[in-house]
């Protein structure tokens, strides 16, 4: 499928010189993508300890940033339903202009 894309791609590049430049940077950000994906296959198979353990260390910041988040979330959220309550509270307590 991308060889399919890249080759589309090629075609293109003969058949629209302006977009001799696109192409290329398309191609290098997939270069790029690839060089970076095998870099962290490459750590996450790897056995040394050291990569184990920054990958440890990687896991938890992940889940400590997982975990403020949905503190944030919650105290948005109460914030948000307070702030809702209190609304409500004085639409009830305003005296209504009923004849």
């Amino acid at each position: 499928n991308s060889d399919e894309s890249l080759l589309e791609a090629k075609a293109e590049k003969k058949e629209a010189p302006e977009n001799i430049a696109t192409v290329a940077a398309w191609e290098n950000d997939e270069k790029e993508g690839q060089r970076r994906l095998d870099q962290i296959t490459d750590a996450m198979e790897s056995t040394d300890f050291i990569v184990a353990l920054q990958r440890n260390r990687l896991i938890l910041k992940i889940q400590r940033a997982e975990k403020t988040a949905e503190a944030l979330r919650r105290w948005c959220d109460d914030s948000q339903l307070s702030r809702e309550s209190r609304i409500r509270l004085e639409e009830l307590s305003t005296p209504s202009a009923s004849p």
